[in-house]
């Protein structure tokens, strides 16, 4: 990057070029200083080169730099809950997942990173049947090893109120104005999702602990099969919780940061490249000149020579006619 925009600038500095711009420009009768035409192609030059070079190469920068403290999200396995009833009126109780393998349903070689910490985050969509709409009812679920060891067991509520889903489904239209406005802007779903996350463990705990393992949810319900699954969300510390929490803002200041450190090392650059290439000129104006004076003294000394020379042919011409008259 620094050394696109130095060439370049060292380019404009050619007279060759100048002199073909000032000839293209006249042909249309425009007359443009020198000077003027020059600090012209050096700012177009620089600006080219700032916003359509160097920004660009500063936002993959970045990029790389993200993705470099960032790994790929945690994965993702999905859950089929099985419903199961009381042993003595065979009423419906709730959901229990089958039991699942934790390596054989993640993907292909993928590892959990021992030095981070996982959130797991159970999630499901729940169906309110006509019996309960209207009201407030309690739940829990849970988290049993095959060991029967209990890793997780939290309580949460469902709503089954209409107004709460649509508003929980709708942030842009409102509920009394759902009927007066486009389809496509309004979601009549009736399910209600959930993200339960009452669990963190580290990379070293995670394939212990989840070796095998079912889900637990107890509440008579109708749970949704296509959008029930389990995540291990990474939790970041630190700076990187602050470019995963800000991304936009980190995105926004990240670039201008490589953008200002590219902009000022390439402009320093093409500025101690330009002061090179007038000390070489400098110096090779100082040997022409020098040449030419030297060229002047040997000329001035060699006429000097001639003019000795002739004066003494003059004299001994002069002596030699002053002998043959005596």
């Amino acid at each position: 990057m620094v050394a696109i925009t130095a060439l370049l600038a060292k380019y404009l500095q050619v007279s060759n070029i100048r002199s073909y711009l000032i000839k293209y420009l006249r042909l249309f009768g425009i007359t443009v200083p020198i000077t003027v035409l020059r600090n012209v192609l050096f700012g177009s030059t620089f600006f080219i080169t700032y916003v359509f070079i160097l920004l660009p190469l500063s936002t993959l920068t970045y990029v790389k730099f993200y993705n470099t403290l960032i790994p790929n999200t945690g994965p993702s396995i999905p859950i089929h809950y099985q419903s199961f009833n009381s042993n003595n009126n065979h009423s419906l109780i709730g959901f229990n997942s089958d039991w699942i393998i934790l390596q054989e349903n993640l993907p292909r070689k993928f590892k959990f990173d021992p030095l981070l910490q996982y959130q797991i985050n159970v999630k499901f969509d729940v169906l309110c049947d006509s019996t309960k709409r209207g009201d407030v009812y309690k739940n829990s679920y849970s988290i049993i090893s095959e060991n029967d060891k209990v890793l997780v067991s939290h309580e949460f509520y469902i709503d089954c109120d209409a107004r709460y889903i649509y508003n929980n489904n709708n942030w842009l239209i409102p509920y009394n104005l759902r009927f007066w406005s486009p389809p496509p802007l309004v979601n009549i779903k009736r399910s209600i999702g959930f993200n339960l996350a009452h669990l963190r463990l580290t990379g070293n705990q995670l394939p212990k602990e989840f070796k095998n393992f079912t889900i637990v949810l107890e509440n008579p319900f109708i749970v949704i099969q296509d959008t029930s699954k389990l995540e291990f969300e990474i939790i970041y510390t630190g700076f990187r919780y602050y470019l995963v929490k800000h991304y936009y803002k980190c995105f926004v200041v990240g670039v201008v940061f490589f953008w200002y450190i590219s902009c000022v090392s390439s402009f320093i650059t093409s500025v101690y490249l330009s002061s090179q290439q007038k000390q070489q000129q400098t110096q090779q104006k100082q040997q022409q000149t020098q040449q030419k004076q030297k060229q002047k003294q040997k000329q001035k000394q060699e006429d000097d020579d001639t003019g000795e020379t002739e004066t003494e042919s003059e004299d001994h011409e002069s002596v030699s006619g002053f002998s043959s008259s005596t």
